[in-house]
Parts: C-alpha cells; sequence; structure tokens
C-alpha cells in the first residue's frame, strides 16, 4: 500500500474543499433565483392586494349609498304613512264635530 505525501494530502484536502465551495456556489446561484421568483410573486401579490382594496374601497361606498337610499325610503314611507294617519284622525274629527252638530240641533 502506497503512502500519501503530506503535499498530495494537502492537495486532496484542497480539492474536496473545491468541491464543497463549488457545491456551495451552485446553491447560492439557486437561492437567488428562488429569490428573484419570490419577488416576483410578491409584486404579483401586491398588485392584486391594491386592486382589490380599491374594489373593496367602491363595494363600501355604493354599500353606504344603497342604505342612505334605504334610509330616504324608510323616511318617505313613515312621513307618507304619518300623512295618511293624519288624514284618518281629521276625518274622524270631522265626523265627530259632525255628530255633535246634528245630536244638538
Amino acid at each position: 500500500m502506497m503512502q500519501m505525501s503530506d503535499t498530495e494530502r494537502i492537495l486532496s484536502v484542497l480539492s474536496e474543499m473545491q468541491k464543497d465551495i463549488n457545491g456551495l456556489k451552485k446553491d447560492f446561484v439557486e437561492m437567488r433565483q428562488d429569490m428573484d421568483e419570490m419577488r416576483q410573486d410578491m409584486d404579483g401579490l401586491k398588485s392584486q392586494v391594491d386592486e382589490n382594496t380599491k374594489i373593496l374601497g367602491a363595494v363600501v361606498k355604493r354599500l353606504e349609498m344603497v342604505d342612505a337610499k334605504i334610509d330616504g325610503l324608510a323616511i318617505t314611507t313613515a312621513s307618507t304613512k304619518s300623512v295618511q294617519d293624519l288624514w284618518v284622525s281629521i276625518g274622524e274629527h270631522f265626523m265627530r264635530m259632525g255628530q255633535e252638530l246634528a245630536g244638538s240641533a
């Protein structure tokens, strides 16, 4: 069996270190590509979130308008009902007055 000299052992260790460094470089390049892809995905998500926020803002504004219109209809309906009730009361009042006048004559 042949024994390695110190120089050969050093060269062997350096060769292994070089392989490890090359592997790390490859891993680093792959990580950088993954980060670039994630950055692109995040940019796309940011655009989508911004668009969704604008859409939700428009929906909220529209709902507020609808609520205001519903409130207006409720007030109009209540007012119409109040006027109708008032006419009924006035009519009843005139009927009683007429009955009282008829009874006193």
